[in-house]
């Protein structure tokens, strides 16, 4: 029994990023054959009036894909410590190592599609999860949370 392979596609906008799944033949149909810093559009997957360029990705086995490397091939390649794919815990100044990486073109072998917004649509992107009191804003709930955890510590210590 083959297993279905699920197409992830990460998008980002400044700080903020979500991760959506895409069906099978949309993918093929919005990213196979693009190349890294090309554009997309939204439409496609989704989000009419957007406008998404490729950063990156990873294949099935989670090598990820370099922008020097042309093609959607899978080679071994000599990189420094500050390259995709390193480890920095793994080398020293001024080491290089060899290291797998996919091409800069998107294939089947694909499943997750690293995106950036360039030009915004009409539909929200980000959307605030809802508390049960209403909606909150994320830093005053993080706020919150802190507050209490303190107040905690503080009532076991006395």
């Amino acid at each position: 029994m083959s297993e279905q392979i699920t197409y992830r596609v990460v998008i980002s906008k400044g700080e903020r990023a979500m991760q959506i799944t895409v069906e099978p033949n949309v993918f093929f149909k919005a990213f196979v054959g693009k190349k890294i810093d090309e554009a997309i559009d939204g439409g496609l997957i989704g989000y009419p009036g957007y406008e998404f360029t490729v950063k990156g990705g990873s294949d099935l086995a989670g090598f990820p894909m370099r922008k020097d490397v042309q093609g959607g091939i899978k080679k071994r390649i000599l990189a420094g410590k500050a390259s995709v794919g390193i480890r920095r815990h793994r080398i020293r100044k001024g080491d290089r190592i060899r290291v797998l990486v996919r091409g800069n073109t998107i294939t089947d072998q694909i499943v997750q599609v690293n995106c950036v917004v360039t030009k915004e649509g009409k539909v929200q992107l980000f959307v605030e999860k809802k508390e049960e009191g209403g909606a909150t804003p994320a830093g005053e709930a993080k706020a919150e949370d802190a507050g209490k955890k303190k107040d905690k510590k503080k009532k076991e210590k006395k």
